[in-house]
């Protein structure tokens, strides 16, 4: 993570130089990203500045991007209830914008969330449902954990035929099924 986030900081460094805005919100995002996992409330800060950024350039890759990340970096680290609320915000934007590898990494994110709250169930069938992807060391041990939790607490009958369920479904059943699980999660927490 260190070479990471030296490489980052750079590229913000080289960024600023240019006083582009865009240019700026990419390597604030790619900061952002890089200390995610050591420090949050600063990656969360410049995530919000990157967001902040691409909007006033109309750069909605970076946009989606930042808050994508600003999201997933706050269901490890905050208030769950928020975090749900949140990702259910961001999966509506990658939906009607149609960024199907964005919307699956916030998905993958997601699977952890539903995790940690318990909601194992839509959680088995949203990663099921999820096309392979290489993803980083962090991710794939936050992932797996997550995995192993669910499939504990649910029996391997149960997750086994979850999975096959899952592989079936659409990305639009894939929304509606994270989304039904959300608005279950926050209902169960607010009561």
């Amino acid at each position: 993570m260190t070479e990471a986030v030296a490489v980052a900081e750079a590229a913000v460094d080289l960024a600023s130089s240019t006083g582009n805005p865009g240019a700026r919100a990419e390597a604030l995002y790619g900061l952002g990203e890089a200390l995610g996992d050591t420090d949050p409330g600063r990656a969360l800060t410049l995530l919000a500045e990157a967001a902040h950024l691409a909007a006033t350039v109309d750069e909605r890759l970076f946009l989606g991007a930042a808050e994508t990340a600003a999201v997933a970096i706050g269901s490890r680290h905050g208030d769950p209830a928020a975090a749900l609320s949140a990702f259910r915000e961001v999966l509506a934007m990658w939906r009607r914008v149609g960024n199907d590898t964005l919307r699956a990494a916030a998905l993958r994110n997601l699977v952890v969330l539903l995790v940690r709250v318990g909601a194992d169930e839509t959680a088995v069938l949203v990663d099921a449902a999820l096309p392979p992807a290489g993803v980083y060391p962090a991710e794939q041990a936050r992932l797996d954990r997550a995995r192993a939790a669910a499939a504990e607490r649910l029996g391997a009958d149960r997750e086994a035929a979850l999975r096959r369920r899952g592989a079936l479904l659409s990305p639009a059943q894939v929304h509606d099924e994270a989304s039904s699980a959300i608005d279950a999660a926050l209902s169960r927490m607010a009561g």
